[in-house]
């Protein structure tokens, strides 16, 4: 038999070296969730949290500071369940890997744009209903942007300064009905020049 010593070194190795991880919080109690343990899986490249509570009426806040110490995520997904929302209160400091990212921004309470756009290695966004009615990225914003999402969202203004997402190629506004609604927003005629992505992402897939 394994000494106890021994399973929980293996059990820590196993931890220490996790790549994938989805998280589904389903609780009913105290709003306020931390993922203080995720932030020690310094090997972490895929992670998906998703909102499933009993109580639509009750908006969870989770706080992903301890994001920041996951120095090698590259794809992650914050998203919720059919009529659940949740505050995300993102990491003040940049993930530096980080390519990949859905967000669901209903009930956030401060706009993301501003952190979203200095990481330095972001691809793809999926961004879901975001409440804001102008979407502003400012000058070198989102440098490594090809694709950007905007899903049932509020927006209809894009507002781009010079030097904003330089490398996009990739656009779409919809609605879950795959409606294009871009026509009826007011945008930069180099974005209005942007076609669709060829294969859209879904919520259900990964990028990488």
């Amino acid at each position: 038999m394994r000494s106890p010593i021994h399973r929980w070194n293996s059990t820590h190795w196993i931890l220490i070296n996790l790549c994938e991880l989805q998280v589904q919080y389903i609780g009913e109690g105290d709003i306020r969730y931390t993922i203080d343990s995720i932030g020690g899986l310094r090997s972490l490249q895929t992670l998906k949290i998703e909102i499933s509570t009993e109580d639509t009426t009750r908006i969870p806040e989770i706080h992903l500071h301890p994001l920041s110490r996951c120095q090698h995520l590259l794809q992650l997904k914050l998203l919720c369940r059919f009529r659940n929302n949740a505050n995300w209160k993102l990491p003040t400091e940049v993930l530096p890997n980080l390519k990949y990212l859905f967000l669901d921004a209903y009930n956030l309470t401060e706009d993301p744009m501003p952190m979203l756009e200095k990481l330095p290695k972001l691809t793809v966004l999926l961004l879901y209903n975001y409440p804001e009615k102008k979407l502003v990225c400012t000058s070198g914003g989102f440098p490594q942007l090809e694709i950007l999402q905007l899903v049932q969202s509020h927006v209809d203004e894009l507002q781009m300064e010079v030097g904003g997402m330089p490398v996009l190629m990739g656009l779409l506004m919809s609605d879950d009905d795959d409606h294009y609604y871009d026509d009826d927003v007011s945008m930069p005629d180099r974005l209005r020049s942007i076609p669709a992505p060829d294969s859209p992402f879904n919520r259900s897939e990964w990028a990488y």
